[in-house]
């Protein structure tokens, strides 16, 4: 039995991706973040994590799920967020 979650890690992994792309928002912020974390030699979505407040986004997505969460395979949602 596979410990995956519809192709992705876990739960809260697949759930910040769904709401990375398909949330205009976020996507948007995504997109930026990106470019951002590109410029400065960081990774997008440690960028992402780290401003998500000042965006004026919540600490979490409309499911609940932390942007900080432990539980979320950050190479995942990286590799994501550089294919957008």
């Amino acid at each position: 039995m596979s410990n995956k979650y519809n192709g992705w890690t876990n739960h809260s992994t697949w759930n910040l991706a769904l709401w990375i792309q398909n949330d205009e928002q976020f996507y948007k912020f995504a997109l930026h973040c990106t470019k951002v974390a590109k410029f400065i030699g960081t990774k997008p979505f440690t960028y992402f994590k780290d401003n998500v407040d000042m965006a004026g986004f919540e600490d979490k997505t409309g499911d609940g799920v932390l942007w900080h969460d432990t539980t979320i395979n950050e190479d995942e949602i990286n590799k994501m967020m550089e294919e957008l």
